[in-house]
């Protein structure tokens, strides 16, 4: 454990997500200001191995060791964790078959080396969905951290 109640998986998520968020946005930068579609490309695929890594090794962890037993000092363990972690689940999943598809349409549609072509329209929409996706998954994943790892119980 780093700084809280979580398995320690948790924590490095948690803190990847910070700095994935801003390179995500870089990127996003660097696409659509500053028109480096290659440089953009390879942040990308980067990003999405590093990300991809990561959910790997958590969903391993929690299916391996769990989670809540880390989560008995919280004041939200019998009351809203549940629901709040039901829909961070919905929106992440969501996210996820979005940002596969955005990924892997990328891989594919787009020209070698990247320029602006007929499917760039598609993509670009494909990935505000996947950005707005991701931006609201980050969020609501810091929440429940927060809810279920970091806040305690004071009436205990």
């Amino acid at each position: 454990m780093l700084f809280s109640r979580a398995p320690l998986i948790l924590d490095i998520l948690f803190l990847a997500m910070l700095a994935f968020l801003p390179l995500l946005l870089f990127s996003v930068y660097l696409v659509r200001i500053k028109k480096k579609f290659l440089i953009h490309k390879r942040l990308q695929i980067g990003l999405t191995v590093a990300l991809m890594s990561i959910l790997i090794a958590f969903e391993i962890e929690m299916r391996l060791n769990g989670w809540r037993q880390y989560t008995d000092e919280s004041p939200y363990n019998h009351t809203t964790l549940m629901p709040f972690l039901l829909s961070h689940i919905a929106i992440a999943s969501a996210t996820l078959v979005f940002w596969i598809v955005t990924f892997i349409h990328g891989l594919k549609k787009i020209a070698l080396p990247p320029i602006q072509s007929p499917s760039t329209s598609i993509h670009k929409n494909l990935a505000w969905i996947s950005v707005i996706g991701l931006t609201l998954t980050t969020l609501t994943g810091w929440i429940f951290y927060y809810m279920a790892f970091i806040a305690i119980n004071t009436h205990t």
